[in-house]
């Protein structure tokens, strides 16, 4: 098994959910910081 199997409390798909949640902020704040620099 790969090391980045999510805990086995955590669902497949709410571990999708975090992901997905966690890369849009990612984006956001790079759009952010880019704006930002003009």
């Amino acid at each position: 098994m790969p090391a980045s199997v999510p805990p086995a409390s955590l669902s497949h798909s709410d571990f999708q959910q975090q992901a997905g949640t966690l890369q849009v902020k990612a984006l956001w704040q790079i759009e952010a910081f880019e704006a930002t620099q003009g």
